[in-house]
Order: C-alpha cells, then sequence, then structure tokens
C-alpha cells in the first residue's frame, strides 16, 4: 500500500468515525452547498461537512449539517467548489538519511570547536575506515560563508574526507580526497553545479 493510499484510508477512518459518532453540540464551521470527496471512492461526494475544533463532526447533505449550526458557527458557502482532504509531504530522502547513521553527525553542531570535536572523535573511534564522511556543516561556521580544505586537512590529514552541508546541497573534500578523486588546478568541470577554485586556480575542496 503506497503512501496516498494510507493517508486516504486514515481519511476516511475519520469520516466513518465522525460519522457513526453521536453529534453532542453546535458545529464552529459549517461547509455548504459543496461537492466534498470523501476517499471511498472516485464517486463519493457529499455535499456538506461540520467541523468542530479540528476534527471532523458530521457529513451529508446541507439539511443534516444546518441542523448543527449555533449562534458561534462559522458557514462557509462553497457555492459547488470541490474540497479534497490536504495532504502535507514531510518526507525523507531515506538512503542518504541512513547513511548519516554510519557517519559523522554535524547536524548538531552550532559552531566551528563542536565540529572540530565530533570529526576528531569520530576519526579516532573508526580507525578501520578508509573514508571519514559526515553531514550537517553550517555555511556560517566558515568566514565568507564557505569552507576550505585545509581545515580539513589540519583536522584528518592522512585519510580523505568528504561532508555534506546541512542542507545536503555542498560538499567539502580535503587534499587527501582531491588526490585520490584526480582532481587538480587543471581539472574542468561543466555539469550542474560549481568545483570552487581560488584566485590561483586551486580547488578549495568546496563542491556546489
Amino acid at each position: 500500500m503506497n503512501m496516498v493510499k494510507v493517508l486516504i484510508a486514515a481519511f476516511i477512518l475519520v469520516l466513518t468515525m465522525a460519522c457513526n459518532a453521536p453529534s453532542s453540540g453546535q458545529a464552529d464551521i459549517v461547509l455548504l452547498n459543496g461537492k466534498i470527496w470523501t476517499g471511498e471512492s472516485d464517486s463519493s461526494f457529499v455535499q456538506a461537512l461540520a467541523i468542530d475544533g479540528n476534527k471532523i463532526m458530521a457529513i451529508g447533505t446541507d439539511a443534516d449539517i444546518k441542523k448543527l449550526i449555533g449562534d458561534s458557527t462559522r458557514v462557509i458557502d462553497l457555492n459547488s467548489k470541490l474540497v479534497t482532504p490536504g495532504f502535507n509531504d514531510a518526507h525523507i530522502h531515506f538512503l542518504s538519511g541512513s547513511m548519516i547513521l554510519s557517519s559523522a553527525d554535524l547536524l548538531a553542531t552550532t559552531s566551528l570547536s563542536e565540529m572540530k570535536k565530533v570529526l576528531l572523535d569520530y576519526a579516532e573511534k573508526n580507525h578501520d575506515k578508509p573514508w571519514i564522511t559526515g553531514r550537517g556543516w553550517q555555511y556560517g561556521f566558515f568566514a565568507g560563508g564557505m569552507p576550505n580544505k585545509k581545515y580539513l586537512d589540519s583536522l584528518v590529514p592522512d585519510r580523505p574526507v568528504f561532508l555534506r552541508a546541512y542542507d545536503g546541497h555542498t560538499g567539502l573534500a580535503n587534499s587527501k580526497a582531491l588526490e585520490l578523486a584526480g582532481i587538480t588546478r587543471h581539472t574542468r568541470y561543466d555539469g550542474f553545479g560549481e568545483m570552487v577554485k581560488d584566485t590561483n586556480g586551486e580547488p578549495t575542496g568546496a563542491f556546489l
């Protein structure tokens, strides 16, 4: 079952519980004269809907739902417009997200000194790893907002290091990683993004 089906099933359950529950008061909001899709099938529509707080109180015809209108009820005439369940996309990049669990997690660091501590601790505890990888550094940690390979070289000079920024859109490599990748001042990259070089044409280790 895919996520859309799960969400629709949940919406149907809420509607079913609301419709079967005894009415115990007046609605806060009432939607009338609409085309309200319940999600039960492609053609399952009702005319009106009542809301109590943040819950669906009842669905049915205009005549049914008007019985729940009180002095303080907000009534909205939909003028035959469509109403559907709202879908909120709280998503995750599963592969990259799971890889953080076995790499240097910098997401909670709030300063360059904290980042340094996490990296050194990780490198010390993972002598067997040929690469040091991680994610989570902030642009504001570095002057001008962009880091340089020299910083990583000073911490881990003997193993390749590649760290992604907190947003996943920028990477930072140390000199060892650039060497293994065959990246030099003569390397050209014309694809999407940018391989950052300094004023002398040397790769800084930053990749946008």
